[in-house]
């Protein structure tokens, strides 16, 4: 997050990007996995290959675009509702069937144009993947250790902790331990277990509502506290997703390691667009032709696209 408590447009595109997956397959660890990491590491691996190697593809990628609309700054505004013109709808899938991308590269395209209209300076091609949910979850961390240094915000959780501590006590008492000293000497009947319990439940209640519009108050505007809500929610989930994912790292660690991906590209590059032999890919990557022609299919498939 910036350095005021605002999020920037890619933390914005990336929590409408996590919401929408998380509706979908959040049932499913797996295909989030393979959603945020194999296939969006790849896709990008090949896309950035494309733009550094051959000028043809960055010209067609440029001149789509100069298709894309202004981004209208709104608070509320959702990156997943960017309104696209159908002179770029008809564009892209012209690019993707000239090029032989599928359907899914069309996230990492556009994804990339949005934030480039929104003036951020993109390396290659943007993806959603490992790296950046981990620095999603890093910064949510920060945030929530910065706001809890406000004097404010601690006065109210500790008011929290102690009427906790107060209702936990045997029995729970009822206010303040000068309140609950009184009452005997005034003549008072000791409130029944139901009332003391009643009284607790508003008190937290009410102090868990200060701490939120306290903890809200710190973004300025409304537009800015919805998207800090989201991201919480959203951070909750992924807290019950990502520890699934570690026999997934472990079953993937081949195939997501940098020089694999690096070569693997290359050798999809060379087999659907130069139309290569597996021999000539293997002499021009100096790797055995049985290497090259094992692998590559596996690396089509998962990118989707046609040899």
């Amino acid at each position: 997050m910036s350095g005021q408590l605002t999020f920037t447009a890619e933390e914005r595109l990336l929590i409408s990007t996590l919401e929408y997956d998380l509706q979908r397959l959040e049932h499913d660890p797996e295909k989030l996995f393979t959603a945020w990491v194999l296939k969006p590491t790849y896709r990008k691996a090949y896309l950035d290959y494309l733009l550094k190697e051959v000028q043809v593809f960055r010209t067609d990628f440029e001149a789509l675009y100069r298709l894309t609309p202004e981004v209208a700054e709104e608070p509320l505004s959702d990156p997943l509702d960017w309104q696209l013109p159908d002179t770029y709808l008809t564009a892209l899938d012209g690019f993707r069937t000239r090029w032989k991308l599928p359907e899914g590269f069309s996230r990492e395209i556009t994804f990339t144009f949005y934030l480039r209209r929104c003036g951020v300076a993109v390396n290659g091609v943007y993806a959603v993947n490992k790296e950046r949910i981990e620095a999603f979850r890093a910064s949510v961390s920060r945030w929530i250790d910065l706001l809890c240094q406000d004097p404010e915000v601690k006065g109210i959780h500790l008011q929290i902790e102690k009427a906790r501590q107060r209702r936990q006590c045997s029995p729970p008492l009822f206010g303040s331990e000068a309140v609950q000293s009184w009452l005997p000497l005034l003549g008072l009947p000791a409130p029944s277990p139901e009332k003391v319990e009643a009284f607790y439940e508003r008190e937290l209640a009410s102090l868990k509502r200060q701490l939120k519009e306290r903890i809200l108050r710190g973004f300025g505007q409304e537009g800015e506290s919805l998207w800090w809500q989201r991201a919480l929610q959203v951070d909750t989930r992924l807290e019950k997703i990502l520890p699934h994912w570690k026999p997934l790292y472990r079953k993937h660690a081949r195939h997501l390691s940098p020089e694999f991906v690096e070569r693997s590209v290359c050798q999809v590059f060379l087999r659907v667009l130069e139309q290569k032999e597996w021999g000539q890919i293997a002499s021009r990557l100096r790797l055995p032709r049985s290497t090259v022609s094992s692998s590559t299919p596996i690396i089509l498939s998962l990118l989707g696209v046609e040899p």
